[in-house]
């Protein structure tokens, strides 16, 4: 009886798998589509390293006390 079970248990397991894997109705991901996504990412991330940037000058001027440097 156990091993009935076993075998109906694998059988749906791989019916389960077949379905998972032979899903006729995938949507394309990747490519073209996510170009918008990764331009806009790198601009958020230039702009909040500029940002980090301009508020680590101010706080090492202010708090330590310390001069800009100046080129010669």
């Amino acid at each position: 009886m156990e091993t009935h079970l076993n075998q109906e248990t694998s059988s749906i397991d791989a019916e389960l798998q077949l379905k998972l894997l032979h899903d006729d109705h995938h949507v394309q991901k990747g490519g073209l589509r996510t170009m918008p996504f990764i331009i806009v990412n790198e601009a958020f991330e230039s702009i909040a390293s500029h940002g980090l940037t301009m508020n680590m000058i101010f706080y090492l001027m202010e708090v330590y006390h310390m001069q800009c440097c100046r080129r010669r």
